[in-house]
């Protein structure tokens, strides 16, 4: 499972940015927000999951002490490439975050996980979360939300149900698991606030062109021929609704961030 994961985004590296990456005008007012509700950046930043460095970098650029981490050298491959010759002092860690972060004790302000921390144990983020952060520090998450009938969350319920009816029960997405743990532990949790917002104009054969490029579906291992014919009645149901599935739909996503500050 750890190698399949590490694979898979390296395989997807180069592409990312362009097929699920945020707009370039979001990014620094993203890095921005996470401060502005932290109030605090006098230790380091740990981004678990760095990726590309589309956050990673506008963090960088705040002058803060950062630390990334992603189990994919292709990923970080494209961060580094997005850094300019000054912005180079920066940690970045080949490191899987199922594992024990490469991050010392009680160093860290901010545990920061943009649409990522879904994909680990729970238990374990909160346990590395309480060794890293200093007293009073947060865990702050990000995801995209997408209106419930823009294209994309239209074919994603559509391609789950279509597993479902093969006894395939797709992730269901980024849950709230990790922060109702902090809760639990301690930590004082917000509400979701929604800090960036952008208009995307997307064509639903492209993101059936993703789709068909991943190694599964739904975030779950699918039999090759499964997932052919998954993809084909999905193809057949989105130019039923839409017609022309090459032409691009205007929609609305969001960035929201949920703050979980651990006690003092």
């Amino acid at each position: 499972m750890r190698e399949k994961t590490e694979h898979s985004f390296d395989a997807q590296a180069e592409s990312f940015d362009s097929r699920a990456g945020l707009p370039p005008s979001a990014r620094r007012i993203i890095a921005h927000a996470v401060f502005d509700l932290v109030q605090t950046k006098s230790n380091a930043v740990v981004d678990v999951g760095a990726g590309t460095g589309e956050i990673g970098a506008e963090f960088q650029r705040l002058e803060t002490r950062y630390v990334g981490m992603d189990a994919s050298s292709g990923m970080l491959e494209q961060f580094r490439a997005r850094l300019s010759p000054d912005e180079g002092a920066l940690e970045l860690h080949l490191a899987d975050a199922r594992s024990a972060w490469p991050v010392a004790d009680a160093s860290a302000s901010v545990v920061f996980g943009s649409r990522s921390l879904h994909l680990l144990d729970s238990r374990h983020v909160a346990a590395e979360a309480f060794r890293v952060l200093d007293p009073g520090g947060s865990v702050v998450v990000g995801r995209v939300t997408r209106a419930s009938e823009s294209p994309r969350r239209q074919l994603q319920r559509q391609m789950r149900r279509l597993l479902r009816a093969r006894g395939i029960d797709g992730r269901a997405g980024e849950s709230d698991e990790l922060l109702d743990l902090l809760e639990s532990r301690g930590a004082v949790r917000t509400a979701p606030e929604a800090v960036a917002e952008w208009t995307v104009r997307s064509c639903p054969r492209d993101q059936l062109l993703g789709w068909s490029g991943k190694p599964g579906l739904a975030g779950q291992s699918v039999p090759a021929a499964t997932k052919r014919d998954v993809l084909r009645e999905l193809e057949e149901w989105a130019k039923e609704k839409w017609g022309d599935i090459g032409e691009p739909l205007e929609s609305t996503e969001q960035y929201s961030l949920s703050v979980a500050r651990l006690p003092t």
